[in-house]
């Protein structure tokens, strides 16, 4: 992991291309910062007073003040990559610690709703061995590609979720698994993926825990259930009750991350 990190060092001191990617110098960064792939930062902002924006070539976003306590909110746009280099570029910042935030399909017992502190990630990232290989999910599952995130940061951010989550939610801790491409998302694949006890799955999460290891910054990623793979088509109409626990999860994850990050 040394010689990975020594690799990017000059690319991540590099202030011209942090502030083309990110539209401003890295200067402005608090020491934490919530990376969220869709949820525009303005609905962070709601828990929170917006003090300042940027917006480069490929991330934009705000720092937002909550408690005498400031923290960014980094837009990335959904998979692997772009979050992935975002946390590269963030070692020349003053960033140390991220809070992924973000959603996940719902697996073994996980419901709409439901909130999920990933404590690991399964790198099952990569669209072509999914489709232009002959590597099967069972070959990806054989590999050890699991991804802690910080084991300190993760129990630290677990302890504050159940101690402030909104009565009748579930907050739950496990593993999730990271897949690189929805269409592989089969019912075969999910029935697979499952069996090997994984809470969720989604897009981006072990390239968060990956790059924040070489870049040296702790990440916990804290993530609502959206969906049921396997169980409800993607696209297919929820119910009224699934909207309602859908529209409190997102808003729950907001404002937990938002309290958290201004600790």
């Amino acid at each position: 992991m040394n010689s990975i990190r020594g690799r990017y060092n000059s690319i991540f001191l590099s202030m011209s291309t942090f502030k083309h990617f990110f539209g401003s110098s890295s200067d402005i960064f608090p020491d934490t910062a919530v990376v969220a792939p869709f949820i525009p930062v303005e609905k962070f902002s709601h828990n929170g007073h917006l003090v300042d924006t940027f917006k480069g070539k490929m991330y934009s976003g705000g720092i937002i003040e909550r408690d005498a306590k400031r923290f960014a909110v980094i837009s990335c746009r959904i998979g692997d990559r772009l979050v992935g280099d975002a946390i590269l570029w963030l070692k020349g910042s003053p960033v140390k610690n991220i809070i992924f935030v973000g959603s996940c399909g719902g697996l073994n017992g996980s419901n709409i709703g439901d909130l999920l502190v990933c404590t690991a990630a399964f790198n099952g990232e990569g669209f072509t061995r999914y489709h232009c290989s002959e590597k099967q999910i069972e070959d990806i599952l054989k590999e050890e590609a699991l991804m802690r995130g910080d084991d300190k940061y993760t129990n630290k951010c677990a302890d504050f979720i159940c101690e402030h989550i909104s009565r009748d939610m579930k907050v739950t801790e496990g593993e999730i698994f990271t897949i690189g491409s929805i269409a592989a998302e089969t019912c075969e694949n999910i029935k697979i993926i499952s069996r090997h006890g994984f809470k969720g799955i989604e897009m981006e999460l072990s390239a968060v825990y990956s790059a924040s290891k070489i870049s040296g910054i702790r990440a916990v990623g804290l993530l609502y259930v959206s969906d049921l793979p396997g169980e409800k088509a993607i696209g297919e109409e929820l119910s009224q009750t699934e909207k309602k626990n859908h529209k409190r999860g997102l808003n729950e994850v907001v404002r937990l991350s938002t309290e958290f990050a201004a600790q």
